[in-house]
């Protein structure tokens, strides 16, 4: 042994320990960490040892739940207008010309196009929303995509025309799923290890209680009234998110280190300066390590890389093939068609939503998102939106999410627009089965390839996408 480890070996009795705080919790209780501390005597070092009992991290800030919730009235609104459908439909095919804005019964060809044509432009959301996020801050583009999701809204509803209601029902879903792209990176960059799927499942939540908000008012009020209404929390998302910092991890990768303290101080502010600084490097260090921009044809090259879109793409496809999509679409018309009330047992299902997925939302940080995901596998609920972002470096990250939502749209739009048809085909029986075969199918791919990321920094899961050798939680 060196005489500067034996040095090391003595001031070992120099232990300091660090209590939790009255704004602190105990974390994982298998982590322990040592660090070197500097003393009044240059020559010595002390080792601060932080036993499993005494590490700790500080509580989320009130200005952090607050961006968060501001920033999901995007979602709320566009979870809403996906389901515009299920109350809508019933009115659009009715002969009522008080109820139908259009004054006489919508065709089939209508109905698939107004609920399945909209998906289909989400794939140049995805990649001209996403990558207008490089260029201007995540923070400018949700604002953009607020805007227009407002204005498209509001066209909607006093449209008379089906091909109004398409064209806009289409633009109001291309800057949706702009959400679904960048909000989520927004998510990701704002947070810390600790408590980046907490807040990606709880944009999750939001997506029930945006269809829900969305029966409700469909339930209530004529198809005018009810699409100003569903647009209503955009108004308060385009005053209030000017308040909201910019990411910390765009500023820190445009070099702005100013810019990007101070966004941290704001989303921390329960911090010392000294973690704040620490947090700061610990980003810096991560773009570092791969601080190139990356296209998507370099991307799909990268074996990494690619492995990692087929682990977040996974989920998001069993999702959505699992006639979720359908279901919540249509959901109205379907329980008429079984002889129930449409309108009121869309409520019932989409409050169930809405607390199943809430529940989801405060127990992945201790279950883990794989057994969440794979006991699931009748529905996957949020996670799939949270793990999304988690498994790429925030270079490459907005334009792996836009792949990803786009296949998403176009997957979306094919079983949508399919729907109307295959129905008066097969019937519905026959497709629930299809379905039900994809969730089983989702189970097995689930089981034997998504990898536990639950607690893992950013580093250690690059780690794993270049060995494929991560410590699986057991199911």
């Amino acid at each position: 042994m060196t005489n500067s480890n034996e040095e090391e070996m003595m001031n070992v009795s120099n232990l300091k320990y660090k209590k939790p705080t009255e704004n602190s919790e105990i974390i994982d209780k298998n982590n322990v960490e040592v660090k070197y501390l500097s003393n009044s005597n240059e020559h010595v070092r002390e080792i601060q040892i932080l036993t499993p009992a005494d590490c700790v991290r500080k509580k989320d800030t009130l200005f952090l739940y607050f961006v968060v919730l501001t920033g999901t009235m995007s979602v709320i609104v566009g979870a809403g207008s996906f389901v515009w459908t299920s109350p809508v439909v019933p009115k659009l095919i009715s002969n009522n010309t008080d109820e139908n804005p259009i004054g006489r019964p919508a065709t089939t060809t209508e109905i698939s196009l107004i609920a399945g044509l909209p998906f289909l432009t989400m794939i140049f959301g995805s990649f001209l929303l996403g990558r207008l996020s490089e260029m201007i801050g995540r923070k400018r583009c949700l604002q953009f995509i607020g805007l227009g999701m407002f204005v498209s809204a509001v066209i909607v509803a006093f449209s008379t025309n089906v091909i109004f209601i398409i064209i806009f029902r289409c633009v109001l879903f291309m800057f949706y799923n702009g959400v679904l792209t960048v909000y989520p990176i927004y998510l990701t960059e704002i947070c810390e290890d600790h408590n980046r799927a907490k807040y990606g499942c709880l944009m999750g939540v939001f997506l029930p209680f945006g269809n829900l908000y969305s029966y409700i008012l469909g339930s209530f009020f004529n198809v005018r009234s009810y699409s100003l209404l569903l647009a209503a929390p955009l108004a308060y998302f385009l005053v209030f998110f000017f308040f909201a910092p910019e990411s910390p991890v765009y500023s820190s990768i445009k070099g702005n280190r100013e810019e990007s303290l101070r966004a941290l101080k704001k989303l921390r502010n329960n911090k010392t300066r000294d973690e704040i600084i620490e947090d700061y490097d610990k980003i810096s260090n991560t773009i570092k390590k791969r601080s190139a921009k990356m296209s998507i044809l370099e991307i799909l090259r990268d074996g990494d890389l690619r492995y990692g879109m087929i682990l977040a793409l996974g989920p998001v496809l069993v999702q959505n093939l699992s006639g979720v999509t359908i279901v919540m679409a249509f959901m109205a018309p379907i329980f008429n068609a079984a002889g129930f009330s449409g309108n009121y047992m869309s409520i019932i299902v989409g409050a169930i939503k809405v607390i199943t997925i809430t529940f989801t939302s405060f127990v992945v940080e201790k279950t883990g998102r794989r057994k969440m995901l794979f006991t699931s596998a009748i529905g996957l609920g949020p996670i799939p939106m949270a793990i999304m972002s988690e498994l790429f470096v925030p270079e490459v990250r907005s334009v792996a999410v836009s792949i990803i939502t786009a296949l998403m749209g176009f997957c979306i739009f094919i079983t949508t627009t399919s729907y109307p048809f295959m129905v008066e085909i097969l019937g519905i029986h026959w497709c629930v089965w299809m379905y039900s075969c994809v969730c089983f199918l989702g189970a097995i791919f689930i089981y034997f390839v998504i990898p536990e990321t639950k607690g893992k920094s950013l580093l250690q899961i690059q780690q794993y996408l270049k060995t494929r050798n991560f410590n699986q939680d057991q199911l």
